[in-house]
């Protein structure tokens, strides 16, 4: 035991803590008064082979033994409860591991690039295996996972060339994202019924892999996740009823399918020649198409998938009589793809470039493109219009031959290479057809325009297409109907361009990221930071209350809806009923939100830094006693809003109108006055508990231009008495008149004495 003696010579000992080593140390027995190894203690000890943990341990620190390069044996006793992330990373020549039974969970990176190590034991004590833990074992060959572990986080095998093996335990739920990519040896794998969804490229990269089972309880398997598997050849799924699943399946290549249906719903068998074997064209289905295909077991999407098949062919496969699946009769859905595939193919087999027609991504990126513009569109589109004349115009357009000829006709005089497909529309997601953008790109014109955008900025056709309605939602008039404005390339540039402005800091760039989409005009963003500069020297405070003013969104709600499901308060019953309407939010928008200087495009109003109602949109910033009430969707998106005016002194406030979004129908605008009473209600309450000394009596609403004006007739008095707003046009600049809409006519919204029962609005 001299080298042990002569080793702890070396070191100092303080307490529980072993806090200083020397990096030519080659063994370590710890002594058993130690009860603890503290972070870093024997970080990159390069020299040391050994070392022996006494039972008095009972956590090893994060990266204790990180790079011990050297280390070949280590003892860890039962007594140990913890181990540190990256305790034993980079640990190269450390072969065996036993983790003790006292371990509830293996926390990130623990033994990552652990490179030598070919045999892990695992408790059943273990509950979690954290991200990363055994990336890079590049000489791990089994692993033997315990019923006991519920969960795996991301990466937790990644690069474990050597694995051939797994089992994945029946208590797992989840395969996180990209947990065995590159196990390039991994040739059997047992996915167990508790498994509910397996993440992006899961599997990515297991060239050794030819079949998985994939049982029914999976119900969502994500991008990529068996992308690379080069020598898989079957793949069974059991599909239960109704289940939607599976975001990225097409990129594989199947070779043939067949269907069989159980108790459970349908045992799909799918068969697969890799990139590694030649492909029978024949036989081979596109890949883009069998998406389709399994989205057949859901009866709701059985009849969207019906609009994409001519009449005679929906005749012929009979779904929308489902009456042969009740009787388990078969559906021949060969026929299925075998119609979609020609209809495609009539149009690629004009092309005669080879690389296109041998390139597997190329072919489905321009298949993907095909179906987005049209060209697999059932039947013609009928579109009503009104002329300036009032005259109705009825027009019916044929996209699916449209498309098909102009695409044609393109390829035909050069101006479209299909060999492209693959730079053009990789990044264009497979939505699926959308008329606005069809109508966008086969334009001839337009198309000239985008090929030539294309060429400055690749991938500009595919992110026009995604952000089409993003990008329309924002091309709209400066004026007060903000009309929408027909799509142009240029908008699409300018929307897309980045530092489109001068003189951007780190403090006014979220102002700049903002208003962009919106506005190019180098001015217009100097008049944004002008008002943004003349509140900060004033010193306004970000609201009209002393605190931020927000309703939790619905899903916030829900959590807290468990807290209180005994209760039978108000409040828990207007929870329910806003789930039960789907979902709108208030909220008083704080002075620094960079939306203020847009609120009119978002709301179809002209308040916003190019408008017309630019005065009110400076005043909601600058004026101490002026905010913007917003309403959002579910989704976050403003969609309504009320700029209110406070007068602290008389006690009163105005709002100027209420300003919708013109996409919005009167069901919505019905919940939307709701949400808004409530947010007025919720104000006065507030300013009265904060200001009772001098509180509100009474807040009215300006009528003249209001969107919601039918419902606030319905509920509200109309105000004998005019309340004296701001004049708006006092703020404004450019020229702009806009002096506000509260002057000819108000309803009052709240009074102090209704308050008890405004409160149950």
């Amino acid at each position: 035991m001299k080298d042990d003696v002569k080793t702890m010579n070396e070191l100092l000992i303080q307490g529980t803590a072993v806090i200083e080593v020397r990096k030519d140390i080659t063994r370590v027995s710890i002594p058993d008064f130690v009860t603890s190894i503290n972070e870093h203690v024997f970080y990159n000890c390069e020299a040391l082979t050994e070392v022996n943990i006494p039972n008095s341990v009972v956590s090893v620190g994060k990266r204790a033994f990180s790079r011990c390069t050297s280390l070949k044996y280590i003892s860890l006793p039962n007594s140990i409860t913890s181990i540190g992330s990256s305790a034993f990373r980079w640990c190269t020549s450390l072969k065996e591991i036993i983790i003790p039974n006292s371990i509830t969970s293996i926390l990130e990176n623990t033994f990552a690039n652990c490179t030598s190590l070919k045999s892990v034991t695992i408790p059943d004590s273990v509950k979690t295996i954290g991200k990363s833990a055994f990336t890079y074992c590049t000489s791990l060959e089994t692993i033997n996972l315990p019923n006991s572990i519920t969960s795996m986080g991301d990466f937790v095998f990644y690069q474990c060339q050597a694995l051939n093996q797994i089992v994945i335990p029946n208590s797992v739920v989840s395969i996180g994202r990209e947990m065995f990519s590159c196990c390039t040896s991994l040739k059997d794998v047992s996915i167990p019924n508790s498994v509910k969804s397996i993440a992006d490229k899961a599997f990515y990269n297991c060239v050794s892999l030819n079949r998985i089972v994939i049982p029914s309880s999976v119900t969502h398997i994500g991008s990529g996740a068996f992308s690379g598997c080069n020598n898989l050849e079957y793949v069974e799924l059991n599909i239960a009823n109704n289940d939607v699943i599976y975001d990225d399946l097409w990129l594989f290549l199947i070779y043939d399918a067949e269907l069989e249906k159980t108790e459970n719903g349908y045992l799909m068998k799918l068969y697969f020649k890799g990139l590694n074997h030649p492909i029978d064209k024949s036989k081979q289905i596109n890949p883009l198409l069998f998406h389709y295909f399994i989205e057949f077991f859901d009866d709701e999407k059985k009849r969207k998938i019906l609009n994409k098949i001519d009449n005679s062919f929906a005749k012929y496969i009979q779904l929308q009589d489902n009456e042969k699946m009740k009787n388990g009769e078969p559906v021949d859905y060969s026929k299925i793809f075998d119609y979609n595939y020609k209809s495609l193919n009539n149009l690629s087999n004009i092309i005669s470039n080879k690389e296109f027609e041998n390139s597997y991504m190329q072919k489905n990126n321009f298949y993907k493109f095909c179906e987005n513009i049209g060209v697999l569109n059932p039947k013609p589109v009928t579109i009503k219009s009104v002329s300036k004349s009032g005259k109705e115009k009825i027009e019916t357009i044929d996209y699916a031959q449209k498309a098909r000829e102009f695409i044609k006709d393109r390829i035909m005089d050069g101006s479209f290479d299909p060999s492209e497909s693959y730079a053009m529309f990789d990044k264009m997601k497979p939505l699926g057809f959308k008329q606005g953008f069809a109508d966008f790109f086969l334009d001839k014109n337009n198309f000239q325009e985008l090929m030539a955008a294309e060429e400055k900025h690749q991938g500009f056709i595919a992110r026009c297409y995604n952000d089409f309605e993003s990008v329309q939602f924002a091309h709209t008039n400066n004026r007060g109907s903000q009309r929408r404005l027909a799509p142009t390339v240029e908008f699409f540039e300018a929307y897309f361009a980045t530092n489109k402005f001068s003189g951007i800091t780190d403090e006014t760039r979220e102002i700049a990221s903002t208003i962009s989409p919106y506005f190019s005009r180098q001015n217009s963003f100097d008049k944004a930071i002008k008002i943004y500069n003349e509140r900060q020297e004033n010193k306004i405070p970000d609201n009209i209350l002393s605190e931020e003013l927000k309703e939790d969104t619905v899903f916030e709600k829900v959590d807290k809806l468990i807290e209180v499901v005994q209760s039978t308060s108000i409040d828990t019953l207007s929870t329910l009923t806003d789930l039960s309407n789907k979902k709108f939010t208030f909220e008083l928008l704080k002075k620094s939100d960079p939306l203020n200087f847009i609120l009119g495009k978002l709301c179809s109003c002209c308040a916003h830094i190019e408008g017309a109602g630019n005065g009110i949109m400076r005043a909601s910033i600058v004026h101490p006693d002026v905010q913007n009430i917003v309403i959002r969707d579910h989704t976050g998106k403003i969609v309504a809003k009320s700029t209110l005016y406070v007068n602290r002194k008389e006690g009163y406030g105005v709002c100027n109108n209420v300003e919708v979004n013109n996409d919005l129908n009167n069901d919505d605008k019905n919940l939307i006055y709701k949400k808004y009473k409530k947010a007025i209600v919720a104000f006065a309450t507030k300013y009265n508990e904060e200001f009772p000394n001098n509180p509100l009596k009474i807040i009215n609403v300006g009528m003249h231009l209001n969107d919601l004006q039918p419902q606030i007739i319905q509920n509200d008095k109309n105000s004998i008495t005019l309340y004296n707003a701001l004049n708006y046009e006092d703020f404004a600049f450019d020229g702009s008149n806009y002096s506000g809409d509260s002057a000819k006519e108000q309803y009052t919204l709240w009074q102090i004495d209704e308050l008890k029962n405004d409160l149950g609005v």
